[in-house]
């Protein structure tokens, strides 16, 4: 397999021979004219080739460089289209989680404000319930339960460690000498 260039080589080469200058280049690249520039340069020792003429304030790319250019911005226009139906399908298809009832009435709310707020919440949907979630039949992606996390088929991972302890009234304490928990 042939080793590509830098990517962001290519995508200067790409918008330097569209725009037919290092600064508008530049500019939609949001990067210094030396940025392109250097990018540019290197590109030229990697291919072993000139790829711009200067011609008064214009740069004008050499026949292979344009063809170059064009198949990057061929290639760039894949990768848009890529992402862009990758967005739309992340926005249709939201990641559904199953929630314990407990955790989800005692631990979540609070949170939840913040996890809205923040892009990547605003596709995702919580399903309350006790039963274990069957991932390939229910459209569940991930599951949040309370307990030691061997659970046959799933892989688990601890969010968080809990101690829990009984309480009561002193009276009650009293009244029953409890002074710590027994085994059985």
């Amino acid at each position: 397999m042939i080793r590509l260039p830098p990517f962001f080589a290519l995508r200067a080469l790409e918008a330097a021979a569209r725009h037919r200058s290092y600064s508008r280049a530049a500019e939609e690249l949001a990067v210094t004219h030396g940025a392109v520039s250097q990018q540019i340069r290197k590109l030229e020792e990697e291919l072993g080739a000139r790829l711009f003429e200067r011609r008064g304030n214009a740069m004008i790319p050499t026949a292979e460089a344009e063809r170059l250019a064009k198949e990057v911005g061929r290639g760039l226009g894949v990768l848009q289209n890529a992402v862009a139906e990758f967005a739309t399908a992340a926005e249709r298809d939201p990641l559904v989680v199953s929630l314990d009832p407990q955790f989800s009435n005692r631990w979540l709310p609070a949170r939840l404000p913040r996890l809205f707020a923040d892009p990547a919440g605003r596709n995702v949907e919580l399903r309350v319930e006790e039963r274990l979630a069957n991932f390939v039949t229910d459209g569940i992606d991930m599951a949040v339960r309370y307990g030691a996390g061997r659970w046959a088929g799933v892989e688990a991972a601890p969010l968080f460690a809990e101690t829990l302890f009984p309480v009561c009234s002193p009276q009650m304490a009293a009244a029953h000498d409890w002074r710590g928990p027994r085994t059985c």
